[in-house]
């Protein structure tokens, strides 16, 4: 097995621990739906769950978990919450093979505590891809990785910060140890539930959504959005930057983490972009402080900001 050396922002985080938490409600304020752009309420709450609504759909809300998904699996989730029963409100979400199933049944008993480094394990024994699971225990060590924890020391109080394709959630901690509102998105959520139960604080808000259709949240709501090892992966770059620009406030700021830069698909679905691309993409958005710096020869990362004072953290 993979040794896995946390930091100490990760000690705590790499026992799973399951209690009754209560959750920050009140940045739902700021969340809308992506199809009828109307506002989210909390509609109904229970033991398990809320479920919250707009004009045109009911979303579940569990173990601080949105799904923002129009689909048969939120609908079911929003029956179960009314029943009280969490483990298969997670199950129906997931909805996971029938090998990575049997992992997932045993990572839900609350009686069970088990270290990060071992439930990767037992999902590699049953189908999970062992290559990626291989990364993840060592990606303290990534160079992208490390750029994502520096961009935290900006993040002040008071800021909004959207961590976008977050994934299991690894930087969470970094983030949530300097302001109380930070939200993370991702299409998976078996990856959110991973993120709940090792890295994400109470004081998060997990979003599961396709952010290829767009950011769930009101125009000029966020301070800070960050992305790491995910730009490659957007078919749509500039709608997905378009995006970003409308969910920033006046003097919002933008982190790209680590992008491929070049021309076409570099691998599997991940296609490269050359940064001068990037840079007249941004200025057509109205950022107006723009940095884009090389990681090594085939990747970079950026700065931008929407406002002409901002000072450049990069200098």
């Amino acid at each position: 097995m993979v040794n896995y050396i946390a930091s100490s922002s990760f000690v705590n985080a790499n026992i799973r621990t399951i209690d009754k938490r209560k959750y920050n409600h009140a940045v739902f304020n700021g969340l809308r739906c992506l199809y009828c752009k109307k506002p989210l309420t909390i509609l109904y709450t229970s033991s398990t769950g809320k479920v919250l609504t707009c004009s045109c759909f009911r979303y579940p809300y569990v173990d601080g978990i949105l799904y923002l998904k129009r689909d048969s699996a939120a609908s079911a989730a929003v029956k179960l919450i009314k029943q009280g029963e969490e483990d298969k409100i997670l199950m129906t979400l997931i909805r996971p093979r029938f090998l990575l199933s049997i992992p997932i049944w045993l990572f839900l008993i609350k009686s069970i505590h088990i270290h990060f480094n071992y439930f990767l394990l037992l999902l590699r024994c049953f189908s999970y891809d062992w290559k990626w699971a291989r990364y993840l225990t060592k990606r303290e060590t990534d160079t992208s990785f490390i750029l994502s924890m520096f961009c935290s020391k900006f993040i002040k109080s008071g800021d909004k910060v959207l961590d976008i394709g977050c994934g299991i959630g690894q930087l969470l901690p970094y983030y949530s140890t300097q302001t109380k509102a930070v939200y993370a998105i991702d299409n998976s959520p078996l990856s959110l539930l991973i993120a709940r139960r090792f890295f994400a604080d109470k004081k998060t808000i997990l979003i599961c959504s396709d952010i290829e259709r767009g950011l769930p949240f009101r125009d000029g709501y966020l301070t800070i959005t960050i992305t790491t090892d995910v730009f490659q992966y957007l078919r749509r770059k500039f709608a997905s930057l378009r995006e970003v620009s409308r969910v920033l406030y006046n003097k919002g700021q933008l982190f790209i983490i680590h992008a491929i830069s070049g021309k076409g698909v570099v691998y599997g679905n991940a296609h490269a972009i050359k940064t001068k691309s990037v840079d007249t993409m941004l200025k057509k958005l109205k950022f107006n402080t723009i940095t884009i710096f090389p990681n090594s020869h085939d990747s970079f990362s950026v700065f931008a900001a929407k406002n002409n004072h901002t000072k450049n953290v990069w200098l």
